[in-house]
């Protein structure tokens, strides 16, 4: 419900679905004092009896109230953990209890609420993580020989009366729903305010939406120390090294603690004081003795 004036066309769609499905009639209807609810034509036409609770006490209607507080539980859990922003709310209340509504409860002899509704089995491979990376298919009429085949995007739950899935897109953000989609349960992401930027949980890697190839995470580190190049790039063989520059811890300003045959320091220039070089150098070891220590 969006607007509180649509509360007469949902009452009553809600009465007509209970009897049509399952063959009972509402006898007791309890609301609070709020004036959405009071509709006394439509309550004596049914025969249906309406009840009040008395104002600012919410304790009379103690199933509700412990009911909501359970669904908003659940809620914030899996908005939690799937890192999904507060603007899709309405999605984690949906999954919320569809939830509930498939799990045990003491109080009904730990007996499943879908279970005794339907009288049918409960298939559990519908059950998805909520807010989790997937692939959906892209259409065949909308693309060429050279475009994805997949989309990119969030999973926000289930459709009623559509034997289908919701997603978010995560590079349109385009709310859609699909059936041939591969789901990747462990890995989230976060959406950022930016439309252009996307942070992986999985990895803690910030990745742009385009031309993510030409981003280098700070957090990539490389497996050997190497010399920038002039021209910014950084081979080491065939396996691509991190062109990142290295920034040497501050407490080793003072000192040169990197001795290498490649990096040749003059000692004149230096401007640390007390160069190690000064004392230990491998200048005045022969190549014996230096393949030696490399192989140890």
């Amino acid at each position: 419900m969006k607007n509180k004036s649509e509360t007469k066309y949902l009452l009553n769609s809600f009465v007509a679905h209970v009897q049509t499905q399952f063959g009972k009639r509402i006898k007791v209807i309890r609301t609070d004092n709020g004036c959405e609810f009071n509709y006394k034509e439509f309550y004596d036409n049914l025969g249906i009896v309406h009840q009040n609770s008395c104002i600012e006490t919410p304790q009379q209607n103690l199933v509700v109230e412990r009911k909501h507080q359970h669904i908003l539980n659940v809620a914030r859990c899996i908005m939690f953990h799937s890192n999904i922003p507060k603007q899709f709310w309405s999605y984690a209340i949906c999954h919320a209890v569809f939830i509930i509504n498939r799990i045990p409860f003491a109080v009904m002899d730990f007996k499943i609420p879908y279970k005794l509704l339907y009288k049918r089995k409960l298939d559990m491979s519908v059950f998805k993580v909520f807010g989790c990376v997937c692939f959906a298919s892209t259409i065949t009429n909308n693309r060429n020989k050279f475009d994805s085949r997949s989309r990119k995007c969030i999973f926000l739950g289930f459709e009623n009366g559509i034997k289908g899935y919701v997603f978010l897109d995560v590079k349109t953000r385009e709310i859609f729903i699909s059936r041939d989609v591969i789901f990747h349960e462990g890995t989230f992401i976060h959406l950022e305010n930016r439309t252009d930027q996307l942070i992986s949980k999985e990895n803690h890697l910030c990745l742009p939406f385009e031309n993510a190839s030409n981003y280098i995470s700070e957090t990539v580190q490389p497996k050997e120390d190497v010399i920038q190049p002039e021209d910014g790039t950084c081979q080491n063989g065939d396996m691509r090294i991190s062109a990142r520059l290295r920034k040497a811890p501050e407490y080793l300003k003072d000192y040169h603690h990197r001795i290498s045959n490649s990096i040749k320091i003059d000692s004149n220039k230096t401007q640390v004081k007390y160069p190690i070089s000064s004392a230990l150098s491998y200048d005045h070891l022969d190549k014996n003795q230096l393949c030696l220590i490399t192989y140890i």
